[in-house]
């Protein structure tokens, strides 16, 4: 793949008189910002001369500008990132899932593990409330919904990471697309803002988070909050529920939940993934045998490797198309155990995914 970036750096330092025009064309148009190689055709004018770019041309010029491998890494810096951060992955592992019949595993004593997170969305904010009055509101939608036996599982927002945590990315990311003012409130407060605008903003977020906390805790709901991101402990609090229960549910839009109950729990029967649908899309249900492949274990190296909120997704590739090369090579297992392995060393680690790589773009290593 190659980005814009990319070009532009190689052509500031091939031909500097070119850069201007390079940059316009680059920046003419979004499909362009972000390019395989073999899609890049690209007309450049200097004067009444024209320049022909094509994917064998740029790769040519790297080649030969290119001094040293030190070099050679500056050109592709940019090649797993756009402008806002680490290449977004499509969540498109749901096809890999078979669905179970919703009414077939309904039960009297279930219980219900609830992303807060997901929790904030679902009930509707209105106008006359205030926080203590929109509180109450999420009680009531809990009890309505998923009875008394229920957990509550937050994220939680340390002020001590300094940018370098796992969700950082994915949190830089949503800023840049929404962003709202910071509100000083209590439960006697009125939102004059939309829900939406209200919840854009992070320490708004927090703040109520910690009052829709206490004010669940008070009602005798158990409430937990992760130290930061909220996916394994919701997870976590779901495989660690025992008996007398005769199904536990796991309640959000996050299919991240389903891969970790996949992975982590594959052997448990009664625990399942309740995926909520949007709009008209009615919910799906998913237990942690419907995952129409063999290797269970791999689905935690399949979804990190293919790119989640912590890692960039490889481009061309979704991640249905890394269950089909398992399926197809089933010797690759071997080689993917050296990331399992607590002990591995960066050398081999690195071998492995390469050779993955190699196998995920027709190679033969």
């Amino acid at each position: 793949m190659l980005t814009a970036t990319c070009l532009t750096n190689l052509v500031a330092r091939e031909s500097p008189e070119l850069l201007v025009a390079t940059s316009e064309t680059l920046n003419s148009s979004v499909k362009l910002k972000s390019l395989h190689l073999l899609l890049l055709t690209t007309v450049l004018k200097l004067g009444k001369k024209k320049l022909l770019w094509t994917h064998k041309s740029l790769f040519h010029r790297i080649c030969v500008a290119k001094q040293s491998d030190e070099d050679l890494k500056m050109f592709f810096t940019f090649e797993l990132f756009n402008e806002e951060g680490m290449r977004k992955g499509i969540k498109s592992l749901l096809s890999a899932f078979t669905p179970t019949k919703i009414d077939s595993v309904q039960g009297k004593n279930n219980f219900v593990v609830v992303d807060g997170g997901h929790l904030l969305h679902k009930v509707v904010w209105h106008w006359s409330m205030n926080f203590g009055d929109i509180a109450k509101s999420y009680l009531t939608y809990l009890q309505t919904h998923y009875g008394s036996n229920v957990a509550v599982v937050f994220d939680g927002y340390p002020s001590d990471v300094n940018g370098k945590s796992t969700k950082s990315a994915e949190r830089i990311r949503r800023a840049n697309l929404y962003s709202s003012h910071e509100i000083i409130f209590n439960e006697a407060t009125c939102p004059e803002i939309s829900q939406e605008q209200f919840l854009a903003n992070e320490r708004n977020k927090v703040r109520f988070n910690d009052l829709l906390k206490k004010f669940l805790q008070r009602a005798n709901v158990t409430v937990k909050q992760a130290v930061e991101d909220e996916d394994v402990l919701i997870v976590e609090t779901a495989v660690s529920v025992k008996s007398p229960y005769g199904n536990i549910f796991v309640v959000g839009e996050n299919i991240d939940f389903l891969v970790l109950l996949t992975g982590l729990a594959p052997m448990k029967e009664n625990l399942y993934f309740r995926k909520c649908g949007k709009g008209r899309r009615p919910d799906a249900l998913y237990s942690t045998t419907s995952f129409k492949y063999k290797f269970n274990r791999m689905i935690l190296f399949i979804y990190a490797f293919s790119g989640c909120d912590t890692t960039s997704a490889v481009f061309g590739h979704r991640k249905t198309k890394f269950c089909s090369l398992l399926e197809k090579n089933r010797h690759l297992e071997e080689k993917i155990q050296v990331f399992f392995n607590s002990e591995a060393t960066i050398d081999q680690v690195a071998k492995a995914g390469e050779t993955f790589l190699i196998h995920l773009y027709g190679g033969n290593p």
